[in-house]
C-alpha cells in the first residue's frame, strides 16, 4: 500500500504543471482556475487506475492529459447547462439590490 502512495504522489506532483498549463486556456463561470485544476487531477487520477502500462511511459502522459481535458470539459459543460443557469446568474444576499443593479452596469 506504501508503494501505491508513493507512486500516486509521484504522479500527482509531476502532472501538476501540465494540468496547471492545460487549465489556463479554459473557463468557468463562477469558479476559479483551482477548480478547473482539480478537475483536471481527478482526470489524471482516474487515468492512473485506468491504464494497464506503466505510468512513465509517453503512452500514458497523453492518456492522461487527455483524460484530465475531458473532465474539465465535462465540468464546464455541466455548469453551462439549462438547470444552472439560475446559479451562474445569481445576486449575492450580502449586497443591497441598489448596490448591485449600480456595479453591474459599470
Amino acid at each position: 500500500m506504501k508503494e501505491f502512495d508513493e507512486k500516486l504522489e509521484e504522479i500527482i506532483s509531476s502532472y501538476s504543471k501540465i494540468i496547471r498549463k492545460v487549465c489556463r486556456r479554459y473557463y468557468l463561470a463562477g469558479a476559479t482556475q483551482d477548480d478547473l485544476y482539480q478537475e483536471g487531477m481527478i482526470g489524471v487520477l482516474e487515468a492512473y487506475h485506468k491504464f494497464d502500462g506503466k505510468p512513465k511511459d509517453e503512452e500514458f502522459k497523453k492518456f492522461a492529459i487527455v483524460c484530465a481535458k475531458h473532465k474539465i470539459f465535462d465540468a464546464i459543460r455541466k455548469s453551462n447547462s439549462y438547470k444552472n443557469k439560475p446559479l451562474n446568474n445569481y445576486i449575492p444576499i450580502t449586497l443591497p439590490f441598489f448596490v448591485y443593479s449600480k456595479a453591474k452596469k459599470s
